[in-house]
């Protein structure tokens, strides 16, 4: 992709507040329920895996808007793939750059790719500006066949156990699961938002999820 509609998609992206990060792939993940899998309702392009000028170049852009009560968001591009962006090896370097040399605001998206130690420690460094949103989708006996290259359950309860965490989604799938959630959930983090709902049957998704 030449540097100029590179650029140009960039900057859509950040006009939303959203921080344009790519896999320059698609999502490996492969949640058998994603609604990403036709992205044909919306307007796409192929962009590469974010590179070091790349970032460099969308740091300068974010420092250049004004600073107020919005958060900047990593996890959820409207004119790139959708996808887990804390896959890409720079992403907690860039997420403590961004921290570290701005005054603004983040909000996070993620299934549990963020290292636990590293996120509960900078939201411990920098109080009030991480608003991390945790898709936790289901800690029971769905998971594996759900979200097969999800993290572990194990993972998920360790970035819950610390100060990040700002809200947790997860799901009914059949009677009784979504209580067991929120029970398990609240045990480890009683201080996180609980987001409980049903996840839509699309005509692509396999008949059997």
């Amino acid at each position: 992709m030449e540097k100029k509609l590179l650029h140009e998609v960039f900057r859509r992206e950040m006009n939303d507040r959203k921080i344009p990060l790519s896999l320059g792939k698609t999502c490996p993940v492969k949640c058998a329920f994603c609604y990403e899998k036709d992205t044909g309702y919306r307007t796409t392009f192929d962009t590469p895996l974010t590179s070091q000028e790349d970032w460099e170049f969308i740091l300068k852009e974010i420092q250049s808007y004004p600073t107020g009560s919005d958060h900047w968001v990593v996890g959820g591009n409207e004119y790139m793939e959708w996808t887990d962006l804390f896959l890409h090896p720079r992403a907690m370097d860039w997420l403590k750059e961004f921290l570290e040399v701005t005054d603004k605001n983040i909000t996070l998206f993620t299934v549990g790719y963020t290292p636990a130690d590293e996120i509960n420690r900078l939201a411990e460094k920098y109080p009030g500006r991480i608003n991390f949103e945790l898709s936790v989708i289901t800690l029971g006996s769905f998971r594996n066949r759900l979200m097969p290259h999800a993290p572990t359950i194990d993972q998920v309860l360790r970035i819950l156990d610390g100060p990040a965490v700002t809200s947790a989604n997860f799901y009914s799938l059949g009677p009784d699961t979504m209580y067991a959630d929120a029970v398990r959930i609240s045990q480890v983090n009683k201080q996180c938002l609980l987001w409980m709902g049903c996840l839509t049957p699309l005509k692509y998704i396999d008949r059997d999820t």
